[in-house]
């Protein structure tokens, strides 16, 4: 076959000349990439004009060789996302995801996710997350399983894939399945519970916490961006806001504290916070630590330090898979030195006994 020359196209074919420069080459991909966008709304259009104008008649179209399943999303989108409300700079595909909300919310999630450059998926999983908050009865008895979280009524918490509703960033999170559990069964009744979370960097503990009922305060030292309901916080220099010394349930979570490592040393920092809690926290609050040994301040370490506080009782200890991930190379280190890796996290409930 000899070079080709020129760049032309057909039904079944795009053929390119030879001499076709990447800028040429990068503006057809982009060209087509928005065809592909564009033939939803175009086809939507087409349909929903068709119904309204030939009913019956247009039934007809149903013979094309074109998936009804087809016709029947890009109809829909097309009439539930009318002109106006339609942005050039998102893909259909993102405005399909807000069909089903009222004209408000369509415009809202829309302009976020221009705002934020969110990616279809992001925008479905904050879309997901407020529909179940929408749907939250207000109820003593919270059903974890309605809210697509697991009971694990025993000591031992493992659990599987993370549900995206709750949170951000999927792969440093902490589980929503520990949280949920954690406030069910140790969080009393939600309405009449005040929590903080004081780690709360990726914003599980609020979105859980807020889906079952509880009145929630969110701190973290460098909270994700994406984490906009939590607020900036400080433990280490300054002084304990006002609301701890009102909470019946208080969350440190040194899982997610160690993301702020480069500014804190998280063995100190955990063993501080023991200590401020000890005197901070009301009588009969409860504090829940999530923890996992450490070098220099491994488990045994915290019960001594809680036992001298004097004012804890430890009421119950659960193990639990970390949620750090083992490594290739971690594994291949630990069988060189004939070292186990641990990878327990533990959770550690606190009551509040005396007041010194």
């Amino acid at each position: 076959m000899g070079e080709i020359v020129e760049t032309k196209r057909d039904s079944n074919y795009y053929q390119f000349a030879e001499d076709l420069t990447y800028e040429q080459w990068l503006e057809i991909g982009q060209n087509l990439m928005q065809a592909t966008q564009n033939i939803m709304w175009w086809l939507g259009d087409w349909w929903n004009f068709g119904d309204r104008k030939y009913g019956e008649l247009a039934a007809q179209a149903l013979n094309m060789e074109i998936p009804y399943n087809t016709f029947s999303k890009a109809s829909y989108v097309a009439n539930k996302v009318p002109l106006e409300r339609r942005n050039p700079e998102l893909s259909w595909t993102h405005h399909s995801e807000v069909a089903s909300l009222d004209a408000g919310l369509q415009k809202e999630y829309l302009d976020k996710a221009i705002d934020e450059g969110l990616s279809v998926k992001a925008l479905r999983s904050i879309i997901k997350k407020q529909k179940v908050l929408e749907t939250i009865i207000e109820s003593d008895n919270v059903d974890l399983e309605d809210l697509g979280l697991n009971y694990k009524p025993t000591t031992f918490w493992s659990f599987g894939k993370k549900n995206e509703l709750y949170g951000y960033d999927e792969e440093n999170k902490t589980h929503p399945q520990l949280i949920g559990n954690l406030l069910y069964f140790y969080g009393g009744v939600p309405s009449e519970t005040k929590l903080i979370d004081m780690s709360d960097k990726f914003q599980v503990t609020k979105d859980v916490a807020t889906a079952m009922g509880f009145d929630c305060k969110s701190y973290d030292l460098d909270p994700i961006p994406s984490a906009k309901k939590v607020e900036k916080f400080d433990f280490i220099n300054d002084r304990f806001p006002a609301s701890m010394g009102e909470a019946d349930l208080i969350i440190f979570n040194s899982l997610d504290a160690e993301y702020n490592m480069g500014r804190v040393d998280i063995e100190n920092y955990l063993a501080r916070t023991i200590l401020s809690l000890s005197t901070s926290c009301s009588l009969n609050s409860k504090v829940a630590i999530i923890t996992r040994n450490y070098p220099d301040f491994n488990l045994q370490d915290l019960f001594r330090l809680v036992e001298n506080t004097m004012n804890f009782d430890l009421e119950q200890v659960i193990t639990a898979k970390s949620k750090y991930l083992v490594t290739k190379d971690s594994e291949l280190t630990a069988i060189q030195q004939k070292s186990l890796v641990d990878t327990t996290a533990y959770i550690i409930v606190l009551n509040k006994v005396h007041d010194n």
